[in-house]
């Protein structure tokens, strides 16, 4: 710690026995504190994979998978989904602007209001006027996006609100693309009285939805950022099912970045209809 002379001075040396005393107190307390920091994070990651529903699901001729990477210890990002009292499937994947313990506490907030809209079942519009009434005291640079579409099977129906997230893709059963575009802006309070617009579309027997986050599109490297092309060209792959479809894109995107890591966080999920 400190190089001395002889002959030493005793009040020198008693003094410098104190200062290392002292060091080594306050090392201790940074560890322990450290520690507990580490240890409730692990918990409040623990919770938040609490909010997901499992990542598979298989019922009403529809198949479902999704993926969840975080870049951090918590995350922005949340998905979720729901059975329908009509028989169909309702669906939800959002973005809030961030990361860390703020932006993960507003995925609580918008995973909270999806469930609370099972009163509508899951119309979207209405998930989406919940999740807007629900932040809408927080600052406007805690913004919202998102994407929910309600499926149902017995109309070949499919509607969904776009609340400028990215844009959605359903694959026909011929593997053709059709793109679902925003229907409105960013959930924020600073746009709280601009409605999100609903639309209706068709989702036949044999055809398959997409949704994901911007982090997989904007996934970064020297060449580039990933973009949708080669995110459509795995989802066209019709001999691959729901979760080897996810997979290959993730195994895509780590080629492309050449790290196993992630700069924002990740999610992707697929609806897939039976054939007829």
């Amino acid at each position: 710690y400190y190089f001395i002379q002889k002959p030493f001075d005793r009040r020198v040396m008693l003094a410098l026995v104190g200062r290392c005393l002292e060091l080594r107190r306050l090392r201790e307390e940074r560890e322990e504190f450290l520690e507990r920091v580490a240890r409730e994070l692990e918990e409040a990651r623990q919770f938040q994979l609490g909010l997901l529903p499992p990542p598979e699901y298989r019922g009403r001729g529809l198949s479902i998978a999704a993926r969840y990477l975080a870049s951090n210890e918590l995350a922005g990002d949340i998905y979720d989904y729901a059975e329908t009292d009509a028989g169909g499937m309702a669906i939800l994947v959002a973005d809030v602007a961030g990361h860390g313990t703020s932006a993960a506490m507003v995925t609580g907030v918008v995973k909270a209001a999806f469930r609370a809209a099972h009163v509508d079942d899951f119309e979207p519009r209405m998930v989406a006027e919940r999740i807007k009434e629900g932040i809408r005291e927080f600052d406007p640079g805690r913004f919202v996006t998102l994407c929910c579409v309600r499926i149902d099977p017995a109309r070949d129906a499919l509607e969904f609100v776009n609340a400028g997230h990215p844009e959605a893709y359903v694959r026909g059963a011929d593997g053709s693309l059709r793109m679902l575009e925003s229907t409105g802006p960013i959930l924020s309070s600073a746009l709280h009285d601009f409605p999100c617009e609903q639309e209706v579309g068709r989702f036949s027997a044999g055809e398959s939805l997409l949704l994901y986050t911007d982090g997989v599109t904007e996934a970064r490297s020297p060449r580039g950022m990933f973009g949708t092309g080669p995110l459509l060209d795995v989802f066209r792959r019709r001999e691959l099912g729901p979760s080897a479809r996810l997979d290959a894109v993730l195994e895509a995107v780590r080629a492309h970045t050449g790290a196993e890591s992630y700069e924002d966080d990740v999610t992707l999920l697929t609806l897939d209809r039976d054939p007829a």
